[in-house]
């Protein structure tokens, strides 16, 4: 059964909401310390777009690098190369929208005062969600384990990992009645409820729960074939259902090659990411491409222009057929 993940990106939208107040706040605070109140209004309506360039490569940034995402192992070392990665993002941008519109869209006092005070406001507020509330009990993520065997008890160590957040906390082990038992001595765990019942109705005892997560821990494939109907309600009612392999992945970042095999490799060659992911990136990939050739064109027309005056009778490129993606190939254009 594929992964759904959907609870793991739930708190992305409201951390990007988050992301662009702080934002603002830094925008407004950079032109006040700047300019003065006065030149409030007039500053940031005549700057709009470039603010809006500004915001967008930020918010992208911080998107793509994870900064919005669940932290496997929170720390603050990881926590400042997102910073970094978003602000060298952010100055890129309005660096090569300067130089193509010829014009200063943003001034460099005000955006050093905006981008610092963002900065302060935003690693901040991401310090306490991550540290204090991603890692209480109110904001964490409710789960049962399908299974009590050894399979079960490594998820289970997996996802109580007190570093990961949002934390995640197991609040029951389900043991089926209609399988061959085979707890091995680890049916009483602190806290987590041990219930008993048939691969055929588990779904209506999981409900009452609250639960998010439901991570499937049984010993053998054939048995979670047999829940598999009770696991597709579940997930057309919200929960997010991850076999073990995906929940290893997950919550691991690596997948132990044991656990690999034919349906894992068939999903994994459809790519792992999530579909806004990736539309995110594609877009971030051609704004920035767009925005380097403003450099580059110019650049590569100087060395043209060498390498001509060097070898006046020789090509400036040559090209080759080279393999991409899925084996399809492709031609290449380099400088000789």
């Amino acid at each position: 059964m594929a992964a759904q993940r959907d609870h793991l990106h739930g708190q992305a939208f409201w951390l990007a909401v988050l992301d662009v107040l702080c934002l603002l706040g830094g925008i407004l605070a950079g032109i006040f310390i700047r300019l003065g109140s006065e030149a409030l209004d007039e500053y940031l309506l005549t700057r709009l777009t470039g603010w809006a360039y500004l915001a967008i490569a930020i918010v992208l940034a911080n998107y793509i690098s994870g900064a919005y995402g669940m932290e496997i192992r929170f720390s603050r070392f990881n926590m400042v190369v997102n910073w970094l990665f978003s602000l060298a993002i952010a100055l890129l941008t309005v660096s090569a929208t300067s130089y193509a519109w010829f014009e200063l869209v943003l001034g460099r006092g005000v955006l050093f005062w905006s981008l610092a005070v963002y900065s302060v406001l935003w690693l901040g507020l991401r310090l306490v969600i991550y540290h204090w509330l991603f890692g209480s009990e109110r904001f964490a993520y409710r789960v049962v384990i399908l299974g009590t065997g050894p399979a079960a008890a490594r998820l289970l160590q997996m996802v109580e990992n007190p570093h990961l957040r949002p934390a995640h906390r197991v609040i029951a082990m389900v043991r089926f009645s209609d399988l061959p038992a085979q707890d091995n001595g680890i049916t009483h765990q602190p806290g987590v409820r041990i219930l008993q019942t048939t691969t055929q109705h588990f779904a209506g005892v999981i409900r009452p729960l609250n639960a998010h997560v439901v991570l499937i821990g049984l010993e053998r494939e054939e048995d979670a074939h047999r829940a598999y109907s009770q696991l597709r309600r579940l997930r057309f009612e919200g929960y997010a259902v991850l076999s073990a392999v995906h929940a290893t992945e997950v919550y691991s970042g690596r997948v132990p090659l044991d656990l690999v095999d034919e349906a894992w490799l068939m999903e994994a060659s459809v790519g792992s990411a999530s579909r806004i992911m990736l539309r995110f990136k594609r877009i971030l990939d051609v704004v920035v491409v767009g925005l380097a050739l403003s450099v580059a064109v110019p650049l590569g027309l100087l060395i043209a222009a060498l390498i001509k005056l060097s070898a006046p009778g020789s090509p400036v490129l040559y090209s080759q057929i080279r393999l991409g993606r899925f084996g399809r190939p492709f031609r290449i254009y380099k400088f000789r």
